[in-house]
């Protein structure tokens, strides 16, 4: 039978003869099983390469909340090419993959990072310079106007107009709501909630 689940964290009770120069018996690890699935279980079986040693200072819940999360987040990222001086539009920005985004992004050294996300103050406090709130306004009403038929799934699809020079499309700071002027695009655009007609994976 097929038992799921990506990611895991534990203690090694057993070590492969190729792995021993990497773990030991009583090692606290955590990692992903990405390609063969099967973490929701009492033990795992786990490629030396797909998990490392956990830092003492995070739970074993905490550890086991990172690897997939992360790694999506990473890798688009990179992909994209995110780095010193990027602008960055970050799609869900509270999601598991967009809250790795948001300070992954800054790390590689993006200058202006913008999210949407309801969870205002959460995304604020992991490095988000601009948080639109999609319950109150469209983000790309807010940073620029996306052409009718800009919009096809890949990398570099299509260019970007540029915001106005308010980055409110005619509203008042007040009616913006925190007042934040984002500069003008193009901007990377990184959709960390998914579907039809998503911009970058």
């Amino acid at each position: 039978p097929h038992c799921p689940g990506f990611d895991f964290s534990g203690v090694v009770v057993e070590v492969g003869e190729l792995a021993q120069d990497s773990f030991k018996v009583g090692d606290e690890v955590f990692g992903t099983n990405h390609k063969t699935n099967g973490t929701m279980a009492d033990y795992v079986v786990a490629r030396k390469n797909w998990l490392v040693k956990k830092p003492a200072q995070i739970t074993h819940v905490e550890a086991a909340a990172i690897p997939l999360a992360a790694l999506t987040a990473y890798q688009a990222l990179l992909k994209v090419n995110v780095g010193e001086g990027a602008k960055v539009l970050i799609l869900g920005g509270s999601s598991a993959c967009g809250l790795f985004a948001l300070q992954i992004a800054k790390n590689l050294g993006a200058a202006f990072v913008a999210t949407t996300s309801s969870s205002v103050e959460l995304c604020q406090s992991l490095g988000a310079d601009l948080v639109i709130n999609y319950r109150e306004e469209f983000w790309s009403e807010r940073l620029f106007a996306i052409p009718e038929n800009g919009a096809a799934a890949g990398v570099g699809a299509g260019e970007e107009k540029a915001a106005p020079e308010d980055g409110t499309k005619g509203k008042s700071e007040e009616e913006a709501g925190d007042g934040v002027q984002p500069p003008p695009g193009p901007y990377v655009i990184v959709d960390c909630v998914g579907g039809e007609g998503a911009w970058l994976a």
